[in-house]
């Protein structure tokens, strides 16, 4: 889906690799996936499962970057129970090449060409960017330097507070539990007055707050 039509794209990739839909979505610059239907792939001319680059007309379609200039490939044909033999990858245009697949262990680093390891993160932040899907539908608009309406664009931006919790104790614990850093703390100290109604104490605590604070102790009383 894009922002102001919905289309079939077809992606090409390795039988023994799996689709990356984010870098997907990048590719066609689409806001959004929803699967086709067998309605759907009948009008496109496609063919479920014998679905092959080759011949392919008047569908948006690309290929990942590891097939580019590969040889004697195995493909569908698009036609039912046929596939073409010895196919050359080579003779489509470099546009139609996009980086798709899911990144695997062992697979070469694009940037220094090491080994990838694979490990698992957990997701603190995200983006979605919306562009004027809905914006357009709820007439929300904007007038452009020539006075001319236009629809916002949009984006939603999360950050996990409590996720970001996990990642702090996932990286500092022990046996015992939590070991928190010190950039983790809003303050280098807390000042906790046990009993309010112990003037001495009370007093104290307030002198130290504001000698800790004077020496440009970071502090919360």
């Amino acid at each position: 889906m894009h922002e102001d039509k919905e289309e079939v794209v077809v992606f090409f990739v390795r039988g023994d690799d799996e689709l990356q839909e984010t870098k997907a979505q990048n590719a066609c610059k689409a806001l959004e996936f929803v699967d086709a239907s067998e309605e759907e792939i009948i009008k496109a001319g496609l063919v479920a499962g014998f679905c092959g680059p080759v011949g392919l007309k008047d569908v948006k379609f690309y290929i990942d970057n590891e097939l580019k200039g590969a040889n004697n490939m195995i493909c569908g044909a698009n036609e039912k129970d046929y596939h073409f033999v010895g196919v050359s990858v080579s003779g489509f245009n470099e546009e139609r090449f996009k980086d798709l697949v899911k990144v695997k262990e062992g697979d070469k680093c694009p940037v220094c060409g090491g080994n990838l390891k694979l490990s698992k993160g957990i997701e603190v932040g995200h983006i979605f960017q919306l562009g004027d899907k809905y914006s357009a539908a709820m007439n929300a608009t904007y007038l452009d330097e020539n006075g001319k309406a236009k629809p916002f664009l949009m984006g939603c931006y999360g950050i996990g507070i409590s996720r970001l919790i996990a990642v702090m104790i996932e990286a500092s614990h022990d046996e015992k539990g939590c070991i928190w850093k010190k950039e983790c703390a809003p303050f280098d100290v807390e000042i906790i007055i046990s009993n309010l109604k112990d003037e001495a104490g009370v007093k104290f605590a307030f002198e130290l707050y504001e000698s800790l604070k004077k020496a440009g102790v970071s502090i919360i009383i």
